[in-house]
């Protein structure tokens, strides 16, 4: 059996070793092994993936590219592993000078949340983008909010002021401007802000409250012809850490179309 292979055995199988070892130097040296190998965090995820970073060898032999690709991948997941897309995304990616870089701005961050509305827990996804330049420096941003039910139900019904109530003083502007709830219903459905709006007002306002970030998933669209989805693993074993949970094959359309998913409620 080559070191190659011994390698790739050590790397898809050590997440089923058993942590009941009898002596503790032995734990304490898988638990060394998978410190060294768990990709601690995004931007290590970067380093590795563009092969400036390479995982730690369990040999003397230096990671070839192609074993830095696998070593980020899910290695639990046997759909992932069993899909053909994901082996040719790895053989591409090897032959390729294509590297990611934090910069880029043809990425998106999913932040899964929990919120509290009228004492029921209420899951929400924020969308948030990296915006900016290396001149003026970079910072991101939420560009949506994204809920199965809860953004369908936002109170954005039509309300409006009687359009004969110029000649009473305009008497019902006031009841407008004191109707808090449904306030943002007066504007011209030009000016109607994004429900995204409307939602973190009621969070301002406390009527939805921020519990806490449940996990967060990076999808990264900047890769040619590719698009892969990153998510933390927190688990004990050599395969930890920031992997990639998911590859698509996707064109440059198709990425078009993947982006309006993520901007459009």
């Amino acid at each position: 059996m080559t070191k190659l292979n011994r390698l790739l055995i050590l790397l898809f199988h050590l997440p089923n070793i058993s942590l009941t070892y009898a002596q503790n130097s032995l734990y304490d040296e898988v638990l060394r092994q998978n410190f060294n190998y768990e990709v601690k965090q995004f931007t290590q995820f970067i380093d590795r993936f563009n092969y400036s970073e390479k995982v730690q060898p369990l040999n003397d032999s230096v990671p070839t590219k192609k074993i830095n690709l696998i070593s980020l991948l899910n290695s639990q997941d046997t759909g992932l592993l069993n899909n053909p897309n994901t082996w040719d995304f790895v053989n591409y990616l090897s032959s390729m000078n294509q590297q990611i870089s934090y910069n880029d701005s043809n990425w998106f961050a999913v932040a899964h949340c929990n919120f509290n509305y009228k004492n029921s827990e209420l899951p929400i996804d924020i969308i948030l983008q990296l915006k900016g330049t290396n001149a003026k420096g970079r910072k991101w941003v939420i560009v949506n909010i994204k809920s199965d039910t809860f953004l369908n139900n936002l109170p954005l019904k039509d309300e409006f002021i009687n359009p004969m109530n110029h000649d009473i003083g305009f008497t019902e502007l006031t009841k407008a401007l004191n109707d808090k709830k449904n306030l943002f219903n007066y504007l011209d459905s030009i000016e109607k802000p994004s429900s995204t709006v409307v939602f973190l007002s009621m969070v301002k306002s406390n009527e939805v409250i921020f519990k806490q970030i449940n996990s967060i998933e990076f999808n990264l669209l900047q890769i040619n012809n590719w698009t892969i989805i990153v998510k933390n693993y927190n688990r004990n074993v050599l395969n930890s850490g920031w992997l990639i949970s998911n590859i698509l094959k996707t064109n440059n359309n198709e990425k078009e179309i993947y982006k309006q998913q993520l901007y459009r409620n």
